[in-house]
């Protein structure tokens, strides 16, 4: 049975600069201890990782050579193995056959040729045009435009982009960043941060040693 995941202790606010940088060398510790054990994990899986592929790679070369010898050979007896009613046999522990794959569109070359010839016959139906947000490039034009009148290279143009800002507004095209609280552990100057206990790690090279 999975132990239960014990519900985070809701501390009181802090009251004090002493207190408060009390509990942040306690998050900074809790941070270093997470950070360390996520970069051992990592490593781990990575070597694991590479440890499989090493493997594997004889047994996928077996494996493809196998395919490559028995596909010739399915080709010639495999109707008379399913006596000529499916595409699919039981054998040797393995489901063996021909399956349909997914239909693929084979068109004209290039694309916009083969877009012209349907153009031409009428049969706009068959086409789709995608329109989506550029997301970016109104962000940049939303700046833009809220930049003061006179700093920006349009010249003449301040009437225009004074319609332009309000059509924005107006439409409901605008522009919003929220400040969040955040807290980051800084590397350690000086005297090191005394990372919390870690009981798995400990008991771990407990049993090593």
């Amino acid at each position: 049975m999975a132990a239960k995941r014990r519900k985070s202790e809701v501390l009181p606010a802090v009251q004090s600069r002493a207190e408060a940088i009390e509990k942040l060398q306690r998050y900074a510790a809790l941070s270093a201890q997470i950070e360390a054990r996520a970069a051992r994990v990592a490593a781990a899986v990575a070597q694991m990782k590479a440890e499989a592929d090493k493997l594997d790679a004889p047994l996928i070369e077996e494996q493809q050579a196998i395919f490559l010898a028995i596909k010739p050979w399915w080709a010639v007896a495999g109707g008379t193995v399913t006596e000529g009613d499916r595409k699919t046999a039981e054998l040797g522990g393995c489901l063996i056959g021909h399956r349909t794959g997914n239909p693929t569109l084979k068109h004209p070359s290039p694309v916009e040729k083969a877009v012209g010839l349907l153009v031409d016959r009428g049969w706009k139906g068959l086409l789709r045009i995608k329109f989506e947000l550029d997301k970016p490039a109104i962000t940049a034009a939303l700046r833009w435009l809220s930049a003061p009148l006179g700093t920006t290279d349009a010249g003449d143009e301040d009437i225009d982009i004074v319609a332009a800002r309000d059509w924005f507004a107006s439409a409901g095209f605008r522009i919003t960043q929220t400040e969040d609280f955040f807290i980051d552990r800084l590397p350690p100057k000086g005297e090191p941060v005394d990372v919390v206990a870690d009981p798995a790690a400990t008991q771990a090279q407990q049993v090593a040693a």
